[in-house]
């Protein structure tokens, strides 16, 4: 698996697909559509009832069926029905379709490679034009994306279609009764039309960019407010919480002049829309009431014909804000299918390995890997293809073995980890089980490979849920019988099984934390284990159990890689391999290399040669 770009959708591609959405809830749709149809008739029925029982009335009418307000009711409380039935059903619908995008979009983003996570950000096309957008990949961007945009999308595919359709259907068949009760009336009601059309296409043009540079604005506060509260002792140590609240408050600042242009836009879009309406509906008053007194229409059409010019502008005004809300929500769209584009391929090429092997088992076990072995490998992120990270690496791991990898931050020590534990992939050369294994084809490495990193990574759950989530199906025995091979066990009477440890392990020690990553990467019973720095800023308790987990390895015949820049930690060690500038310079035993002052490891060590 590889790094996907992003595909850019075009307004074309983004409609289709959204239509296929919408085709997986035909039947609320339908449902909600019919209702929809059955409140616009309602509301296109009643001005000319209202219009009739007011002629009849005056005319003192014993036709009882019209005369009578029970009629109205019907039709009232069928609107009313109708207008429940249509927010339930497309209701219903909109929920499918946002949990169905949130589904795809968690699965993909937990099947992505390592390397998508680490390319920040990237520049992708506008829906239409050569307007470029930004599309962030921190933790609180991708979080504002599950919320909203998919909030937005599944939106405007329903309720905002559904309000488009309602007032078109609204300017139309008010026209038409309008038409009907006298035409040139209709006319004159007509006039303010055109400007209002005009008007619409300039609000359309500014809200589509206004609401990009807000989405924007949107994923910058969150990813800022993420990374604050993440380093938040850090800016307190170097007393710069005045300058982060105002480098916030000048975001907050942009984002409220931006939302102030939106609002003054639409404003002055409904200002206009109401003056205009309202000069019209003057009008139809004033020529309607002139052709009342020539006898040329009652009362009752005149109130009718009224009632049917609001709704005609209340129907224009909503066929103008949904088609301003639907640009709006194929922004939200865009982005959440730009992003989905860009995990889904390789999502289906996880899913499709896990097919493969469900169909082929795998003809290894972990029992049966007794070394694995970089070959001449190479690796350099995507985005960044030509600076080498790693350049014709080897370097073998054997059972039983503990091999100490060295360098300088930055020489590509975690690459390798990475390499091995299958979260980034080789762009040159092979990783080999046994040396006729293909790393590449063993779909699931947890059983075979754990990593414990420098930071525990603990959940906000229960000490028996962290300790197993190598293993869900682990029994209490088992866990506890990892937490032995770390010297842990003490902290299931310290604190017993049910224990919530705390956001990323916080109600525990340092030493506590990494006894329980060291457990859960035991309990899986890997046939190699990776320590990445395991006790870089360790208390002397976390460096204890790192002691012990180098020694249970040794034991039970585990390879062990132990990534370090600390020169105590090498005295476990049977080989030592020196990286730099993604370069294997050396290796050797530790006193092999001790015994050279000029060696790339006393370099790096000097207290070495005092030891």
């Amino acid at each position: 698996m590889s790094l996907v770009l992003p595909k850019n959708n075009s307004k074309k591609e983004v409609l289709t697909r959204l239509r296929a959405e919408a085709a997986l809830e035909w039947q609320s749709l339908l449902l909600g559509s019919t209702a929809l149809l059955g409140s616009s008739l309602a509301n296109q029925a009643f001005p000319r009832l209202l219009g009739r029982f007011m002629d009849q009335s005056n005319r003192t009418s014993n036709n009882a069926l019209v005369n009578s307000p029970y009629f109205l009711g019907i039709v009232v409380v069928g609107g009313g029905l109708a207008s429940f039935m249509r927010n339930t059903f497309l209701g219903y619908a909109e929920n499918n379709i946002a949990t169905r995008l949130r589904k795809q979009l968690f699965a993909c983003l937990l099947y992505q490679d390592l390397e998508w996570f680490e390319t920040n950000s990237e520049i992708s096309e506008d829906l239409k034009n050569e307007q470029k957008r930004k599309i962030s990949r921190t933790p609180a961007a991708l979080v504002e994306l599950l919320r909203h945009d998919v909030e937005q999308t599944a939106h405007h595919l329903t309720r905002t279609v559904a309000n488009l359709l309602r007032s078109t259907s609204s300017v139309v068949l008010s026209a038409f009764q309008m038409l009907s009760l006298n035409p040139a009336l209709l006319g004159v009601a007509c006039t303010v039309i055109p400007a209002v059309g005009a008007a619409a296409m300039v609000l359309r043009k500014g809200l589509k960019t206004t609401t990009q540079r807000q989405r924007e604005l949107a994923t910058d506060l969150a990813s800022f407010v993420e990374e604050r509260l993440i380093h938040s002792a850090i800016i307190q140590l170097s007393n710069r919480r005045v300058d982060e609240v105002n480098a916030y408050n000048a975001l907050l600042q942009e984002n409220v002049r931006i939302s102030n242009q939106s609002c003054r836009q639409m404003g002055f879009f409904m200002g206009f829309l109401f003056a205009a309406s309202s000069s019209a509906l003057f009008v139809v008053m004033h020529v309607g009431g002139q052709a009342v007194a020539r006898g040329r229409m009652t009362s009752g059409q005149l109130t009718s014909f009224a009632t049917y010019s609001f709704l005609l502008g209340l129907g224009t005004s909503g066929v103008i804000k949904a088609m301003t809300e639907f640009w709006q929500g194929l922004v939200s769209a865009q982005r959440v299918y730009d992003v989905l584009d860009t995990v889904t391929v390789t999502a289906n090429k996880e899913k499709y390995i896990f097919a493969v092997k469900s169909e082929t088992p795998m003809s290894i076990t972990a029992d049966e890997i007794d070394s694995i072995a970089l070959d001449h490998v190479s690796f350099a992120y995507q985005s960044r293809a030509s600076v080498a990270v790693l350049q014709d690496v080897s370097l073998s791991l054997q059972r039983g073995q503990v091999v100490a990898l060295v360098g300088k931050n930055g020489s590509g020590k975690s690459t390798i980890a990475g390499l091995l534990a299958g979260l980034l992939h080789p762009t040159k050369g092979h990783i080999r089980a046994n040396d006729t294994h293909s790393w590449d084809d063993i779909p699931s490495k947890s059983s075979f490979l754990q990593v414990v990193l420098q930071d525990s990574a603990l959940f906000n759950n229960s000490l028996l849920e962290n300790v197993r989530y190598s293993m869900p199906t682990a029994t209490k025995e088992q866990v506890r019988v990892a937490l032995q091979r770390v010297n842990g066990e003490y902290l299931l009477e310290k604190y017993g099984f049910d224990f919530q440890v705390g956001w990323n392990g916080s109600l525990l020690s340092g030493g506590e934390r990494q006894r329980l990553a060291l457990a859960r990467a035991f309990l899986s019973d890997p046939a190699i284990l990776v320590l990445d720095e395991p006790v870089t800023g360790m208390d002397a308790e976390g460096e204890a159990a790192v002691q012990d987990a180098i020694r249970a390895c040794r034991c039970d015949r585990r390879a062990l890689l132990l990534i370090t820049h600390q020169g105590k930690s090498l005295g476990e060690a049977d080989r030592v391999a020196v990286l730099r500038e993604g370069k294997i310079v050396e290796e050797g035993t530790l006193e092999t290399l001790k015994a050279n002052p000029t060696s790339e490891l006393v370099r790096l060590m000097p207290e070495l040669l005092r030891q």
